[in-house]
C-alpha cells in the first residue's frame, strides 16, 4: 500500500465541478484556470485562480520549485 500526502499535491483544471470540486474533496490544493469566467459565489473558492495554463505552470514552479517540493 502506498500513502500519498495530499498536502503536497495540487489539482488543477478549468471544470468547476469535475476538476476543482473533485480535488477539494480529495483534500488537494486547487488551481482553477478561469479562461475569462467568474467563480460562482455560491461555492467555496479555489486556493488559486489563474487565467491560462501557462500561468498555472508558473504558479506551480514558484510554489513548489524543483522536484515537487511542498508549498512554501
Amino acid at each position: 500500500m502506498v500513502y500519498l500526502d495530499p498536502q503536497g499535491m495540487v489539482g488543477k483544471g478549468d471544470s468547476i465541478e469535475a476538476d476543482i470540486g473533485g480535488a477539494k474533496k480529495a483534500g488537494l490544493q486547487t488551481i482553477w484556470i478561469r479562461r475569462g469566467r467568474s467563480w460562482p459565489q455560491s461555492l467555496p473558492p479555489p486556493d488559486h485562480t489563474v487565467d491560462d495554463v501557462i500561468e498555472a505552470l508558473e504558479h506551480l514552479a514558484r510554489s513548489y520549485g524543483e522536484f515537487g517540493a511542498r508549498p512554501r
